[in-house]
């Protein structure tokens, strides 16, 4: 048996040997590449998620507008009603309240079926009238929170989960609201010395966005701007969350 022989009859079982190896191997740690001034290594930071998605739910007093594609007379600016409801052209009552927009929207193309084959339905927020303040960032659950009588800072916050404690930024919370004239201003608040009782619990007011910031190396893909995004598109206001992120930055 030649050498080149030898080779094609052993490959196949060194082929098997090795990922046999490797498959009950741990996974090789890399090294750090910062070390600290006494040449030790770095504690592990904290790795980034991907922030959670804010999702806007209608409440009683918001101001909506549906309208159909090329049905220009199927079109309407409705007012959620103190049961819930609003009455799109052309259909009884329609339950929104509590309802995302993407959910209202798939209810009103259901019942819209019953007159029109494909109906294009387009649901936008143009006027936000419940009481509400919306806390975005590093809590367990961005949400627009309701104002049941008055509600501070901190338990706005216990509203929407708590705070993601691996990567919020107590010291800086931000409260962004309209001050004179209608321009947002921002608030910052250490919830830090509020928990320690060193400093006031602020109060909050409807329309109030609360931004808890992230802390350490995760700062660089959770912006205001990145959390708003999707609030801005939902309802319609993207010029009025641009002067919001021009006044937090």
């Amino acid at each position: 048996m030649n050498r080149r022989r030898i080779h094609l009859w052993l490959f196949p079982l060194l082929a098997l040997a090795v990922a046999a190896c490797t498959s009950g191997m741990p996974p090789r740690t890399l090294p750090q590449a910062d070390q600290t001034a006494a040449g030790r290594p770095c504690p592990p930071t904290s790795v980034a998620q991907a922030p959670k998605p804010f999702v806007y739910r209608l409440g009683i007093g918001d101001e909506l507008s549906v309208s159909i594609w090329q049905e220009k007379d199927v079109s309407a600016d409705q007012r959620v009603l103190p049961d819930g409801t609003i009455s799109p052209p052309m259909l009884a009552t329609v339950y929104v309240a509590g309802r995302t927009i993407d959910e209202t929207r798939q209810v009103l193309i259901e019942r819209y079926k019953e007159y029109f084959k494909e109906p294009l339905v387009s649901v936008r927020v143009t006027s936000i009238h419940s009481d509400r303040v919306f806390v975005l960032g590093e809590v367990q659950d961005p949400a627009a929170v309701e104002l049941v009588g008055p509600t501070t800072l901190t338990q706005s916050i216990a509203q929407a989960g708590g705070f993601e404690e691996e990567f919020a930024n107590k010291s800086e919370v931000r409260i962004v609201r309209k001050g004179p004239g209608d321009q947002p201003y921002v608030q910052v608040v250490n919830l830090d010395a509020v928990l320690a009782g060193r400093a006031e619990d602020p109060s909050m007011r409807r329309g109030d966005v609360v931004w808890v910031p992230a802390r350490g190396v995760t700062n660089f893909n959770r912006d205001l701007g990145q959390a708003l995004a999707p609030f801005s598109i939902a309802l319609g206001v993207v010029g009025a969350s641009a002067a919001i992120i021009t006044a937090a930055n």
